[in-house]
C-alpha cells in the first residue's frame, strides 16, 4: 500500500467456509481498506470447483471488480 498507493487491492473469499474464518476476513478487508469479493453458490466436486463452478468464480469476480 505504501509502495503502490494507487494500487487496488481485493481480497477474495471462498464459499463454504466456516463463518469464524468469513468475518474474520470481512474484519481484516475492512480495516486494511480493501474490498472484499465473497463467492457463494460454487459448484464443486471432492472440495474444488467444476468446470460451472470456474465459469460462476470468473463471472463473480468480473461483477466484484467493477464495483
Amino acid at each position: 500500500m505504501k509502495r503502490y498507493p494507487n494500487a487496488r487491492i481485493y481480497s477474495l473469499l471462498n464459499s463454504e467456509l466456516r463463518e469464524p474464518i468469513n468475518e474474520s476476513m470481512r474484519e481484516i478487508c475492512k480495516h486494511y481498506n480493501i474490498q472484499l469479493i465473497e463467492l457463494h453458490d460454487i459448484d464443486k466436486q471432492n472440495g474444488h470447483p467444476s468446470i460451472s463452478g470456474m465459469k460462476s468464480i470468473c463471472e463473480q469476480l468480473l461483477t466484484g471488480l467493477k464495483d
